[in-house]
């Protein structure tokens, strides 16, 4: 598989991963009351047009990361986060 295909198939994964949380959400709006949902639709929208500019921004700059960088972010990042769940910070 190609580079350019391995990418193509992480954006197109992470864009129907987004719209199977969009479809729970909208049901879930659905299914309460309008006026309790309203103050949800401006973090729905900045949510999805986060998601799609990462996706894009991603596109390019993934080539000049390699994997080795991802592994150690990764790996800090759990470190961190799960540090501060056993300190009860989070």
């Amino acid at each position: 598989m190609s580079k350019e295909a391995f990418v193509a198939t992480g954006i197109v994964s992470a864009v129907i991963v987004d719209a199977a949380r969009l479809m729970v959400y909208g049901s879930a709006m659905l299914a309460a009351e309008f006026s309790q949902t309203d103050g949800l639709v401006l973090p729905v929208v900045v949510g999805s047009l986060c998601a799609f500019i990462g996706s894009f921004f991603g596109k390019r700059i993934l080539p000049k990361v390699t994997l080795r960088v991802v592994q150690l972010i990764v790996a800090i990042a759990m470190v961190i986060i799960g540090s501060g769940l056993v300190l009860g910070l989070l």
